[in-house]
């Protein structure tokens, strides 16, 4: 109970922040009507409208209808779009700023205020919808009032993605919100709508899954953007992205190299790619050697293997092969009849075919 006193007065001194959101639009009619020195009776005889709409409008019951702004704007002496609140959104954007002092219950008000005035801003609607899923976020607060904001947070947020399904951030934002609910199915359900594959496996891996589910995803996207890092430096093939490949290879697979071996074949394939192009033959054709060796073993080992030997990638399983590289072996044998890569000398040709198996 105390907890609860302390946040509800908490809120009512956020509460004070309403005063950031100024005027609405009929206080906008009723200020400059006002220092024109017109009465509701004149203003509504000017616009052949009752004085009773020029009220409504006032006192933000109903709007000018569209065909009166232009004369209504001049009879008030200002423009259309400062009659609609055209400068008005810069003034929500600057209380917006201000309102962030107060924290999330002030930035809420503000938002609420300003969807009177812009009930279809996308960007004041969306602030609205992250301001409910950071108060519900706060574990000081009762339990009821957390959900019910949790669920505002929701509903609001599901307009947005109805209105812009395009936009995957509100799908994501949508997930993290039923994860805060306790509903990781519906979160799981609501991350296959989103177009982004990257983005849906990114917040499944560290918002929605738990225990060993969430741990294999995390490696499997690790291991992912390792193979991407590593086949870019082979690309790259000069000594120095060779050896960091190299030490990629050390320190995130470990000496032994026992996750996906051909890489290590993929690496001894690179330098003596380069070595053919430096001309430097005895390295063109060690490195081949060594990269058919390792072609080999890993066929040889990864059928046996039970489990992965490197920590870092413990918890993936060895059917999961969807960033493998292609069979080594044949690779390195199709690579000395490939022209570009080809010993100038027919004879350094037959040599190294002859050491690394291949048939003439």
């Amino acid at each position: 109970m105390k907890e609860q006193n302390a946040y509800h007065t908490d809120f009512e001194k956020e509460q004070q922040a309403r005063d950031i959101a100024k005027k609405s639009v009929g206080e906008i009619i009723r200020e400059h009507r006002t220092q024109k020195g017109l009465t509701q009776d004149a203003l509504a005889a000017a616009l052949y409208v009752t004085p009773q709409a020029i009220s409504r409008w006032e006192t933000g019951q109903t709007a000018p209808d569209i065909n009166l702004l232009i004369p209504l704007a001049q009879l008030l002496d200002m423009s259309v779009d400062q009659l609609l609140g055209g400068n008005r959104r810069q003034e929500f954007e600057q209380r917006l700023g201000e309102a962030a002092m107060y924290g999330e219950a002030a930035t809420l008000l503000v938002c609420e205020d300003a969807l009177k005035e812009f009930p279809q801003d996308e960007s004041f609607l969306y602030r609205r919808a992250c301001a409910e899923f950071l108060i519900g976020k706060n574990k000081d607060m009762p339990q009821t009032e957390r959900r019910n904001y949790l669920n505002l947070a929701a509903g609001h947020m599901w307009k947005l993605h109805q209105a812009y399904p395009d936009n995957n951030n509100y799908i994501g934002f949508l997930a993290q919100i039923y994860v805060q609910l306790g509903e990781r199915e519906q979160a799981r359900s609501i991350l296959g709508k989103c177009t982004n594959p990257e983005q849906a496996d990114r917040l499944l891996a560290n918002a929605v899954l738990e225990g060993e589910e969430k741990i294999n995803l995390q490696q499997q996207r690790i291991s992912k953007r390792i193979t991407e890092l590593y086949n870019e430096l082979l690309t790259y093939n000069t000594p120095d992205s060779i050896a960091t490949a190299h030490a990629l290879l050390d320190i995130t697979m470990g000496k032994e190299k026992y996750l996906h071996r051909n890489y290590l074949g993929m690496l001894y394939f690179a330098q003596a790619e380069f070595c053919l192009n430096e001309g430097d033959m005895a390295g063109y054709e060690k490195h081949m050697m060594e990269a058919y060796e390792a072609a080999k073993a890993y066929d040889r080992d990864i059928a046996s293997m039970d489990h992965y030997t490197s920590p870092l990638f413990d918890h993936i399983t060895n059917d999961y092969d969807d960033y493998s590289l292609p069979d080594m072996a044949a690779l390195v044998e199709n690579v000395l009849y490939a022209r570009k890569l080809m010993p100038p000398c027919r004879a350094k040709r037959l040599v190294i075919e002859q050491h690394i198996g291949c048939r003439s």
